[in-house]
């Protein structure tokens, strides 16, 4: 565990320090775009490998550096802005991108989180486009996923709706209960606290005096991270933060419109990327922040250069 919260704070360091370079020069942001992809990759080829020694039955990586749906959260925010930059240069280059986005797609696949599949489904077709291949690559990998595990993929995503009746796995469709449970607890808390919240990080500290009969314990939020951020922070927490997420992703929109065809193509994928984690966080409240944040202020710092060297 303390070899594992090392490489994670030793990580978190080199990305901070990475991120401030970027802010400087649009060739640093270029670098970190392409750079990100790398622990990312590392870290879903280390799932992999788990799975394939029969270690773990999903991309689980090992403690201390994330859980499943943390990992999937991490995918999620890669794979858009991986597939943007496939065709952003030459041959080798395209090559590499290609499997780091093949790896990353395989891990997302094996994390069975259903909110990270649609999230990054999401995030993919918002930088596709028009562009049929992207299409069949998710339509192929659906197509992998269901034939490899019908019954569990119809259960996973029928449990997110139905939690009763019509067959659904008692697996899936109690997971799906704990979080109705957590949803209704979380509202609770809302209802008493809609303006000025709980405090921020104090969610946990105040989750037993609101949890509705049947919610589990130990649970840390209530799966939706805009729901967690209103019940800590308060409305206007929420508010700021929905106004400076969506005015980034409009800024990009701006951007990639006047750019050339290879910054076009970073800006549509860190749009894609922004799109894909804001799905995700309506149904996770353990989202990567860093990562969050990260992307934010490489978004922010690249749109403002485009915009300005194009007039």
């Amino acid at each position: 565990a303390y070899f594992a919260e090392l490489v994670k704070w030793s990580g978190h360091i080199v990305v901070i320090l990475a991120m401030i370079l970027a802010l400087q020069e649009v060739r640093w942001i270029r670098g970190l775009a392409d750079g990100l992809g790398f622990p990312a990759a590392a870290l879903a080829a280390a799932g992999l490998w788990r799975i394939y020694s029969g270690l773990s039955h999903d991309i689980d990586v090992f403690e201390g550096i994330g859980t499943r749906a943390a990992a999937s959260f991490l995918f999620t925010a890669m794979l858009p802005l991986v597939y943007a930059r496939l065709g952003a240069s030459g041959f080798a280059r395209g090559l590499l991108r290609a499997a780091l986005f093949g790896l990353l797609v395989t891990a997302q696949v094996f994390t069975y989180t259903r909110a990270g599949w649609v999230a990054s489904t999401v995030g993919l077709l918002f930088v596709a486009g028009k562009r049929v291949r992207t299409y069949l690559g998710i339509g192929l990998t659906a197509g992998i996923l269901i034939w490899a595990a019908p019954q569990d993929v119809r259960d996973r995503f029928l449990s997110i709706f139905i939690v009763r009746d019509f067959g659904v796995d008692p697996r899936f469709a109690s997971s799906t209960v704990a979080r109705e449970y957590l949803l209704l607890t979380g509202l609770q808390m809302l209802k008493s606290h809609w303006l000025l919240g709980v405090g921020l990080g104090n969610y946990w500290d105040q989750y037993y005096g609101y949890a509705v009969p049947g919610s589990p314990a130990g649970a840390k939020g209530p799966h939706n991270s805009y729901l967690l951020l209103w019940a800590q922070g308060g409305i206007a927490s929420l508010v700021a933060f929905l106004w400076l997420y969506s005015s980034r992703i409009a800024l990009l929109a701006r951007a990639w419109k006047k750019a050339g065809r290879s910054d076009g193509l970073l800006l549509r994928g860190l749009a894609g990327s922004l799109v894909a984690m804001a799905v995700e966080g309506c149904f996770e409240d353990d989202l990567n922040v860093l990562v969050m944040w990260t992307l934010l202020g490489m978004a922010t710092a690249m749109a403002q250069r485009c915009l300005e060297s194009r007039g």
